[in-house]
């Protein structure tokens, strides 16, 4: 035998072995591409939780903080929201966070006044226009429990 007739039975026994080779290296290529794509995918999902972690706790600072710089009585009303009570209950349960007899003085206060207001408010307008104290006959309600 010949070397010449032995290389093309060598070429030929080789041919299956390139042919898994090509497979191989495509079959690679495409995992790899997957492996990239899932590789981004994760990356792209961690930058969605941090920014939307971001922005809640940006929220949060904002909620906390801008009512103070809002005008007029705009911060008034953000708490009654973030309370979901009106404005005057919303008030009342800040303060009886900190001091529940204050509260209870000022609600009896508010009873007084209604009990009593027209009096009240005609023995001011006497005050005035004769810039002397007044005696005046009020009606004083009678305190509710706790006070």
């Amino acid at each position: 035998m010949s070397t010449q007739n032995a290389q093309p039975e060598n070429v030929a026994a080789f041919d299956p072995l390139r042919a898994y080779r090509a497979d191989l290296e495509r079959i690679s290529s495409v995992l790899a591409s997957h492996n990239k794509s899932a590789f981004h995918r994760k990356d792209q999902d961690f930058r969605m939780w941090m920014a939307g972690g971001i922005g809640i706790i940006a929220g949060a600072f904002l909620l906390a903080f801008l009512p103070r710089f809002l005008p007029f009585s705009a911060d008034s009303h953000v708490a009654s929201l973030v309370m979901g009570n009106d404005r005057i209950n919303a008030a009342y349960a800040m303060i009886n966070s900190v001091d529940p007899i204050g509260v209870k003085k000022m609600q009896w206060g508010a009873g007084f006044y209604e009990a009593s207001g027209g009096e009240i408010s005609a023995c001011l307008e006497k005050a005035r226009q004769t810039a002397k104290d007044q005696k005046c006959n009020i009606t004083v309600p009678a305190p509710k429990e706790g006070l």
